[in-house]
């Protein structure tokens, strides 16, 4: 019976030896364990909780139809944006997002909740998220006649600068002021009169508002040293300075 009870003992001793070996796995095991319990639940909760959205969002993508013209004053821009996308869309997660064609931010500081838009544009009073305009790459202002078709690549473009800024330092530049852009508004009108009456001062012209991606259709006209842009439907607006109708042109688009 000692010898027994010997034996058991020493069993039971090398068993609790072991145990006490094991013990900290199991403390560390076990909390991982309660985790994975936990988190079943709690995945099929989320899926109950997030199922309805999740319709929506599969209906939505069935039904997706590219940006037509016809309904978005933002045409331009909205291809232009859609041409980065299709690019790495198959590398991006499931995303939610707004991305903001327009000139100026779209969520002010004391909006709640903060959401996730994209903007080209901001101030510190905004919580927009700046991203590179579609203007990089195309459906950016034509400057004519050197950019008929918008400065394209912004990649190829600093390359430009670079030659051209060596090639002509400060010393060898003219003191004028220069411009080239679309009528994006009228408050650009006196800097282009200013041009005409003091050209040693400024060189400033108008330009066609959206490069080569403007419709076929799109009426361009030769006024005030530039080409402007007359979209469809919009007649001769008069540019009048000083109560004076200096000469009538087509009015730009590019408010959006």
């Amino acid at each position: 019976m000692w010898g027994f009870h010997r034996t058991r003992e020493k069993v039971s001793q090398s068993q609790l030896n072991e145990a006490q070996k094991m013990e900290p796995f199991w403390l560390i095991l076990l909390p991982f364990l309660l985790l994975l319990s936990g988190t079943e639940f709690s995945l099929a909760e989320k899926g109950e909780r997030w199922q309805k959205y999740l319709s929506k969002i599969a209906a939505a993508t069935k039904q997706y139809q590219p940006c037509s013209q016809e309904n978005c004053s933002c045409h331009i821009r909205c291809s232009g944006v859609e041409h980065f996308i299709l690019t790495m869309v198959d590398r991006l997660p499931d995303t939610e997002m707004v991305i903001n064609v327009r000139d100026y931010p779209q969520v002010p500081q004391w909006v709640q909740p903060v959401l996730p838009v994209l903007s080209f544009s901001k101030t510190p009073e905004y919580w927009d998220i700046m991203y590179p305009a579609w203007t990089f790459w195309e459906g950016g202002p034509a400057v004519w006649p050197i950019y008929p078709t918008g400065l394209g690549r912004w990649d190829l473009m600093r390359e430009d600068l670079k030659k051209s800024a060596a090639q002509w330092p400060w010393k060898k530049k003219y003191s004028k002021g220069f411009f080239r852009g679309s009528r994006t508004s009228s408050e650009r009108d006196p800097l282009i009169m200013l041009s005409r009456e003091a050209p040693d001062l400024v060189d400033a012209e108008y330009t066609k508002n959206q490069a080569w991606k403007s419709a076929k259709r799109e009426e361009s006209i030769v006024g005030m040293g530039g080409v402007l842009h007359n979209p469809p439907g919009l007649g001769l607006a008069p540019l009048v300075v000083d109560g004076v109708q200096v000469r009538k042109f087509h009015v730009s688009d590019a408010l959006c």
